[in-house]
């Protein structure tokens, strides 16, 4: 399951066959999993093909991270702008 992923409420079908378009989303590869997936039915094993942040998650991390800071420096204007509207001033 990639529930942790995609949101999926119901175990989704996996093989060990090749792929006949292996640049499609990884999300979307009938032959591929993620950490903490889970064997509902029957067995599996699995390779590690890559690890960190050449995985999947490891890549939305690091897109993730870049814009944080940004989000931060928005939202602490955001309040700043609020604040200031109240005629509150904020001393370190």
């Amino acid at each position: 399951m990639n529930s942790d992923l995609t949101g999926e409420a119901l175990p989704v079908e996996k093989s060990a066959e090749g792929l006949a378009n292996p640049t499609q989303d990884p999300l979307e590869m009938p032959n591929i999993c993620f950490l903490g997936s889970n064997v509902e039915v029957g067995l599996a094993t699995a390779a590690v093909v890559v690890t960190g942040g050449s995985t999947y998650l490891g890549s939305l991390a690091t897109s993730l991270a870049g814009m944080l800071s940004m989000i931060v420096t928005v939202n602490l204007s955001k309040g700043a702008i609020s604040l200031s509207r109240k005629k509150i001033i904020v001393k370190q």
